[in-house]
């Protein structure tokens, strides 16, 4: 079994909002992180991040490969991963979603 098969992994569809409203199919991996709460990807490269003290909010991150976004999920520290290797080089849209619980 590896690191990414040992949490909890779910697919969900994600609207975001833009003008129309884009429908993404999105792979969840819960994460065990004081900061990140899941992580997520899609097959256009981005990236989608749920923080613990925003959990209604998404920050996508664009142009992030799957390969990346599977390394910022199995990181050490997925939130210094994030911070260091993602952040820098990729732009980001935060919007808010309901529903993250479940």
């Amino acid at each position: 079994m590896t690191p990414l098969d040992s949490h909890i992994v779910t697919r969900s569809r994600l609207t975001i909002p833009s003008d129309p409203p884009e429908e993404v199919e999105v792979t969840w991996r819960e994460v065990r992180s004081s900061n990140v709460r899941r992580v997520g990807w899609d097959n256009a490269d981005n990236l989608y991040v749920i923080y613990h003290d925003k959990p209604d909010t998404v920050f996508a991150y664009m142009g992030v490969t799957r390969q990346r976004a599977i390394a910022a999920a199995k990181a050490e520290s997925t939130g210094s991963y994030i911070n260091q290797v993602i952040k820098p080089h990729h732009e980001f849209v935060s919007f808010e979603i309901g529903g993250t619980d479940g």
